[in-house]
C-alpha cells in the first residue's frame, strides 16, 4: 500500500503481493511525478487482493476506491471501514451478536442476553438466496477486508485505536454471516409507540389516546383489533427489546450493570423521545481543529 499526500489529498495504494506492487512501482513513479514535487508516499501490503488497487483520500477526508475487479472494490471498502473506524464497528458488532461481555466484563452479560434474542436464527443459505445475486460474495469480500486491517492491527503492523486500551479489549475478526444475523438495528421502531397506545387505550380509552399522538393520514380511524385486550400487553414486554437495541454505554465498566429489570414506563417513554428527534444534525468540523488534522463531518451515525 502507498500512502501519499498532497494539498490535502492522500493515496493508499494496496498490492495483492509485493511482485504485483513491484511490477506497477515504475507506472506510480511516474504518475507521483507529474501530480506533484510535493507528494509524499509509503507503501503497505494487505493480503487478499487480486490485483493492485488504490484509495484516495481527498482533501476532505473522503475514500475513493479504484480497483480492477468487483471483489477488490468490496474488499477496498471493508479495509478502509476498518482503517477509519476500526473501535465503531467492532463494537458494533459486538452489541449485535451479545459478545460484549467477552470483550467488556460480565456487566454486561444481560445486554449480550437480550441481544441474542434478535439473532437471526434461520437457514443462513436460504437467507442469502432471498438478497440480490452475488451479494454473498459482496459481503464476503467487504468482511475479508476488515480482517485483513485487524490482521495488521493485531500483528502490530497498524495502531490499536486508543478506545481498545482504554477498555482492554481487542478487535475481532468478522464473518460474512455476522452481517445478516446481527438484526437488532433494524427493527420497526414503531413497536414502543404500538406499546404506549395499548397502555393509554387500557387506562382511558381511544379519544384519549388521540390527544398523545396525532395519527397520520388524517381520517384514519384508530380501532382495537378483535380478540386483543389492551390491558393483556404487560408493562414491561418491551424491557428486552430496549436493552437489546439500546447502545453502549460504559457504565458498566465503573460497576453498573445493564440490567433488563428496569423500571418499564421511563425506558418506553426514553425510547419514544429518542425517537421523535432522531434525525441528521449536519455537522462539520474543520482540520484546524481535529488531532489529525484532517476534517470530519457528520456521519449519520449514533455517538
Amino acid at each position: 500500500m502507498k500512502y501519499w499526500s498532497s494539498m490535502g489529498c492522500a493515496l493508499l495504494m494496496l498490492a495483492a503481493n509485493l511482485a504485483a506492487r513491484a511490477q506497477a512501482a515504475p507506472a506510480r513513479a511516474q504518475t507521483a511525478a507529474t501530480v506533484s514535487s510535493a507528494v509524499g508516499e509509503r507503501s503497505w501490503t494487505a493480503s487478499g487482493l487480486n490485483a493492485p488497487a488504490d484509495i484516495v483520500i481527498d482533501h476532505w477526508g473522503i475514500a475513493h476506491i479504484f480497483a480492477a475487479n468487483i471483489h477488490d472494490a468490496f474488499f477496498l471498502q471493508g479495509y478502509n471501514a476498518a482503517r477509519d473506524r476500526l473501535w465503531q464497528i467492532d463494537l458494533w458488532r459486538k452489541r449485535g451478536l451479545g459478545l460484549l461481555a467477552k470483550s467488556l466484563g460480565p456487566g454486561y452479560v444481560d445486554q449480550d442476553r437480550a441481544a441474542r434474542l434478535f439473532l437471526y436464527r434461520g437457514d443462513m443459505d436460504k437467507e442469502w438466496a432471498s438478497y440480490v445475486p452475488d451479494s454473498r460474495q459482496w459481503v464476503t469480500a467487504f468482511v475479508d477486508g476488515v480482517n485483513a486491517y485487524v490482521a495488521q492491527v493485531r500483528d502490530r503492523v497498524r495502531p490499536l485505536p486508543i478506545e481498545f486500551r482504554l477498555t482492554d479489549s481487542r478487535p475481532e475478526s468478522w464473518q460474512a454471516d455476522d452481517v445478516l444475523r446481527i438484526r437488532s438495528h433494524a427493527l420497526v421502531s414503531n413497536v414502543t409507540s404500538e406499546v404506549a397506545r395499548a397502555r393509554v387505550v387500557c387506562a382511558a380509552g381511544l379519544k384519549v389516546d388521540a390527544l398523545r399522538r396525532k395519527i397520520e393520514p388524517q381520517g384514519h380511524k384508530m380501532t382495537v383489533p378483535p380478540g386483543l385486550n389492551p390491558c393483556d400487553v404487560p408493562a414491561d414486554v418491551l424491557k428486552d427489546y430496549l436493552l437489546a437495541t439500546k447502545q453502549v454505554d460504559f457504565n458498566a465498566l465503573a460497576g453498573t450493570v445493564q440490567r433488563a429489570d428496569i423500571s418499564s414506563d421511563r425506558p418506553l417513554a426514553a425510547a419514544i423521545d429518542a425517537q421523535s428527534v432522531e434525525g441528521s444534525n449536519n455537522w462539520a468540523i474543520a482540520p484546524s481543529r481535529t488531532e489529525t488534522g484532517s476534517p470530519r463531518n457528520d456521519l449519520s451515525l449514533s455517538l
